[in-house]
């Protein structure tokens, strides 16, 4: 079976060698690389362009360079990719990842083996500013997986595990046959209700447990760093997804959907900015209101009880984006105030760490003993 590799940049210029250097090792005769760059301002397409001239023989090499970057995210880029593809499978490779060799191709292998539709397989993220390797958070979902599940409970298996498309052999004839793209538009994070769309087409599905890429995270203009109004694409992808489910479908699919949102929620509510948050809480609570059936919300709401997701799902629902809104601003003052008097605790720390030392820090000493008392007696005041 011969592999379209469609490979999607963006201003990547310190990662993008690294990357396609590992698609050459795994590249084999009849395989075509597709790099749909979206536009860059720096020299990632010179770099494209040179990687590509090392390609072996036998290796189709389709670069297109965009004349200037498109909406969203990758879902334009990665259409385009999906366009051009010819070969019989399909897999994306993140522009500032790399892939394992030897996990690649035993995935590869499975994959060619199998009659799927999709093979899902295990990646590692590297946290870029940490320079540290860790598993996925949907690492625990490989314990769940028997190799026996067929149907429907195939189907809620894949879902539950995070949504990337670069951890997935795709067979082309399966997404044209369904119509199956990204969606497009003024948004991030349109991998979601793609994967939404792929595991509830797909009939067979095969799941591989090997390392396959390397994962970015943690590093300068990466989009999960969001903390803004992009967050809101994911309630805005909730309803995508919702739209997806038929009401004959059972309740199951509906509880994995709720369960979807509540999770991105937790890591939103770590992250959201107070300049975002009554966009994000008006069309959380707009969202939440609309999931039916009631069961499946109420059950997943059972579940993250005791969570800060939770607290924020019962409380748009039952109190409004209002009473959420006033709720987080509050708890993000009391965060910001906590992080501030540890950082004032950690430069006296150092400062006395000076004075005993020998050096002459007492003026500055005392005067930050004074501010930590006054913000001490500040924050008291404010709660």
């Amino acid at each position: 079976m011969k592999i379209s590799f469609i490979v999607t940049s963006y201003n990547i210029e310190t990662y993008i060698d690294r990357c396609l250097r590992s698609v050459l090792e795994v590249a084999r005769l009849g395989d075509e690389i597709i790099v749909v760059d979206d536009g860059s301002s720096d020299d990632t397409p010179a770099v494209v362009k040179a990687c590509l001239a090392d390609a072996p023989q036998g290796v189709e090499k389709r670069p297109v360079f965009l004349g200037q970057n498109t909406m969203g995210g990758v879902g334009i880029a990665g259409n385009i990719g999906l366009d051009m593809a010819a070969r019989d499978g399909v897999f994306f490779v993140d522009g500032d990842d790399w892939l394992d060799v030897d996990g690649f191709n035993a995935a590869r292998a499975a994959f060619e083996r199998g009659d799927c539709d999709i093979l899902i397989a295990n990646y590692q993220e590297f946290d870029e500013a940490n320079a540290v390797f860790k598993a996925p958070a949907d690492e625990r979902n490989w314990c769940h997986i028997t190799g026996q599940a067929q149907g429907e409970t195939l189907q809620l298996q894949a879902l539950a595990f995070i949504a990337v498309p670069w951890r997935k052999f795709y067979r082309r004839a399966f997404l044209n046959a369904n119509g199956l793209r990204f969606p497009e538009g003024d948004f991030f994070f349109e991998d979601n209700p793609f994967h939404w769309q792929v595991c509830l087409k797909a009939r067979q599905i095969t799941f591989f447990d090997a390392t396959l890429c390397y994962h970015r995270t943690n590093r300068p203009g990466q989009t999960m760093a969001s903390t803004g109004i992009e967050l809101i694409a994911f309630l805005d992808h909730f309803e995508t997804i919702l739209g997806y489910l038929q009401p004959d479908m059972a309740v199951s699919f509906h509880r994995q959907a709720v369960n979807w949102l509540l999770s991105n929620m937790s890591w939103h509510l770590q992250r959201l900015q107070p300049q975002a948050a009554p966009y994000y809480f008006r069309r959380g609570a707009e969202v939440l209101a609309a999931a039916e059936p009631a069961e499946a919300v109420s059950a997943e709401l059972d579940a993250f009880v005791g969570t800060p997701a939770g607290l924020y799902a019962m409380m748009l629902l039952e109190r409004g984006w209002g009473a959420a809104l006033e709720y987080f601003l509050a708890d993000f003052n009391r965060r910001d105030m906590d992080r501030l008097r540890q950082e004032l605790r950690e430069l006296k720390d150092d400062l006395l760490q000076q004075v005993s030392a020998g050096s002459n820090a007492a003026v500055a000493m005392r005067n930050i003993m004074q501010y930590e008392s006054l913000h001490d007696a500040y924050h008291d005041v404010d709660k």
